[in-house]
């Protein structure tokens, strides 16, 4: 498989950058490697395991197989809590929740929000989190503990998100804070046991996620199984004819129901 190589910092520039006090860096330089990176991958395939425990302490565990190629092609079967198969064929996304009398059909080309986001992103990269701080002004902060590189991005009056990486120049902590005090954490999400989908480019197979919403924390543990690049995906993978038989699909939520 091809793909662009993904920018990471030398070890030299590493280095001298951990000499200097916290500096404003060129706008988005981090963030948009990171993008292009994830960008660079033309297909994916995967099993996903969430695990989300909520304050009650109760937890629900998601089950997906996901198959992932640009552009716009998706298969995604969800086997828990509940049965919902998603294929887009790169025209058309489709979708059908197990036990629903209709599913929902929708154009790409009119698709917007969450729905293209989740289309167009590179499962298991998080890159729906990243891509609001895309060309901002970065600034260097002082390494701490095992993060051997760390950056800080504002969103004035929206969010202050920084960035960790290790030595390697891999992603491995998110820290989303309301604002630049840092005392009212929204997110926060440790990555590690990564695996290289393409050159310099690297996905974390074990992620802990630890949301704050209303007051509460919920707290998700995901995996990537049997994460591959390069496997090859049958185009029948993205036939939505072959999946959906004798469904009739609507373009209204409220009409699926």
């Amino acid at each position: 498989m091809t793909a662009s190589r993904f920018p990471l910092p030398a070890a030299a520039a590493l280095a001298a950058a951990l000499l200097v006090l916290p500096s404003a860096a060129r706008a988005g330089e981090t963030v948009r490697a990171l993008l292009d990176g994830y960008a660079s991958v033309p297909q994916l395939s995967c099993e996903l395991r969430r695990d989300v425990r909520g304050a009650d302490g109760e937890t629900v565990r998601f089950l997906s197989r996901i198959w992932f190629r640009r552009p716009d092609r998706l298969h995604a079967e969800n086997l828990s809590p509940m049965k919902r198969r998603t294929v887009c064929d790169g025209t058309t996304l489709r979708q059908y929740t197990e036990g629903l009398p209709r599913g929902f059909a929708r154009p790409v080309a009119e698709l917007e929000g969450d729905a293209l986001v989740n289309l167009r992103m590179l499962p298991g990269s998080n890159s729906s989190w990243l891509e609001p701080f895309r060309d901002l002004p970065e600034t260097e902060l002082p390494p701490d503990g095992a993060a051997a590189r760390r950056i800080a991005c504002t969103r004035p009056g929206k969010a202050y998100a920084v960035l960790s990486f290790d030595a390697g120049g891999r992603w491995t902590r998110l820290e989303m804070y309301a604002s630049e005090a840092m005392a009212d954490r929204l997110l926060l999400a440790a990555m590690e046991d990564f695996a290289e989908v393409a050159p310099g480019v690297w996905l974390a197979r074990r992620q802990q996620l630890d949301l704050s919403m209303d007051g509460a924390v919920r707290s998700e543990t995901v995996r990537l199984d049997n994460l591959s690049a390069t496997a090859p995906i049958p185009d029948a993978m993205f036939d939505a004819g072959s999946f959906f038989p004798g469904v009739t699909f609507t373009d209204s939520f409220e009409k699926m129901f």
